[in-house]
């Protein structure tokens, strides 16, 4: 089952205002990372995904003099082992290949003296989950789009159906994990709801599918994974009402530790999804 999403624009007032929440001169170190799980450039992949299945989902990657080179994310090691465009590079070496090889460049980051409206501006133009600070191309921390999200600490006044995805993409509980993984790599999702009669079921991301490739010794034969995805799917879904303040939304996601949540009706149906990019979106 496939869906497309619309999207509300910000415009006329509408939005979430920085100031509201923090003060908008604050640097953004403020609301950074300091403690940041990073790797090197030549590290192999299968030992960066040993650190990924222990809950790191993405880290930065440094040179030999601890410059930021670029970034790596567990759908980077999937569309790697297969998913998507990156297999090209799955050669004799396979996972023993280095993480400069399927990493995402990173020529730009934040400067501990930039603000944290910059921070926000950086990550509406680049659109990545993760922005490094640096100091002279030196990691000094990183800011998340939970970090930017979590500064939203009170009611907003706006609901959860004003700033979701409506008619998000969705997958039914016999799709593929092959396909599964395809989607997960070829378009702008880091998480798919699972659905079975419009009733969402599960969820499913990067980090199950090759949680179960790892259990299984098949992260080397991701391609014949023809199997159902319902298996290996989270059942146990944080999900959020329409009418709900999305500060509301912004709490269950710091606590449950997930980037997006799927919104559902008194039944249970898909009605959207709210992601912490959503949030950003809408905010200024």
């Amino acid at each position: 089952m496939f869906g497309f999403f619309r999207k509300k624009e910000s415009g006329n007032g509408y939005g979430l205002r920085l100031r509201d929440y923090v003060n908008p001169q604050d640097s953004v170190l403020q609301i950074a990372s300091k403690e940041v799980v990073s790797c090197q450039e030549d590290d192999r992949v299968i030992d960066v995904l040993a650190s990924m299945l222990s809950g790191v989902r993405r880290m930065p990657v440094l040179g030999e003099n601890g410059e930021i080179k670029g970034i790596v994310s567990s759908t980077d090691v999937l569309d790697f082992i297969g998913a998507g465009e990156k297999n090209r590079l799955f050669t004799n070496t396979g996972l023993s290949a280095t993480v400069k090889k399927i990493m995402s460049p990173c020529t730009q980051f934040l400067s501990a003296t930039d603000s944290i409206p910059v921070a926000l501006e950086f990550f509406k133009l680049h659109g990545k989950p993760m922005q490094p600070i640096a100091s002279q191309k030196a990691l000094q921390a990183v800011i998340s789009e939970s970090d930017m999200v979590n500064i939203i600490s009170r009611p907003t006044g706006m609901k959860v159906s004003s700033v979701m995805s409506q008619k998000p993409f969705m997958v039914t509980e016999d799709y593929a994990i092959f396909d599964v993984a395809k989607m997960l790599c070829r378009g702008p999702y880091r998480r798919l709801p699972v659905v079975s009669k419009g009733v969402v079921t599960g969820i499913v991301t990067p980090h199950d599918i090759l949680s179960y490739l790892n259990r299984n010794e098949a992260l080397n034969s991701l391609k014949l994974e023809l199997s159902p995805i319902k298996p290996i799917m989270a059942r146990e879904v944080s999900h959020v009402r329409p009418e709900a303040d999305v500060h509301e939304a912004v709490k269950l996601m710091k606590l449950k530790k997930v980037s997006g949540l799927p919104v559902v009706n008194e039944d249970m149906d898909l009605v959207g999804m709210l992601t912490k990019k959503d949030i950003i979106r809408i905010m200024n």
